[in-house]
């Protein structure tokens, strides 16, 4: 297997994980040094360590009682990373239907996530957190 090919195992192992809404075992996927940033100007646009994503794993699927779904769209590797479009659909907590599209790209070293960027929506996210917060919003 080439390394491109393994890196496209983990990222693939990223995506069953988040199927399964288990933040534990994304964040598993991670180096010890490992970081993902999210894009945006949003209170949660900002580059998280290793240490504050296994910190928040439990928050972050909680709102979607019946889980978050990701389907994904494309996916392509080249040297040390990997590249790929995934698309999200979840009932929220409040009822809400929640969908959004994501881009990831992701450097790897000996098998394991060393730095992860996601560009995604986060106006929409924070929305969805808004209305949860108050439904006549």
């Amino acid at each position: 297997m080439t390394e491109q090919e393994q890196n496209k195992a983990v990222a693939l192992r990223y995506l069953e994980a988040a199927n399964r809404n288990d933040a534990h075992a994304i964040a598993a996927l991670y180096a010890e040094d490992g970081v993902h940033s999210v894009n945006g100007t949003t209170p949660i646009s900002r580059v998280y360590t290793k240490p504050e994503m296994m910190a928040s794993a439990d928050g972050i699927f909680a709102p979607f009682p019946e889980g978050l779904h990701f389907e994904l769209v494309d996916m392509i590797a080249e040297r040390d990373k990997v590249a790929f479009e995934v698309k999200s659909h979840g009932v929220h907590n409040s009822g809400k239907i929640y969908q959004n599209e994501y881009h990831w790209i992701m450097r790897f070293r000996d098998g394991q996530i060393l730095e992860s960027k996601e560009y995604v929506d986060t106006q929409l996210v924070m929305d969805s957190i808004a209305y949860a917060d108050n439904p006549n919003h």
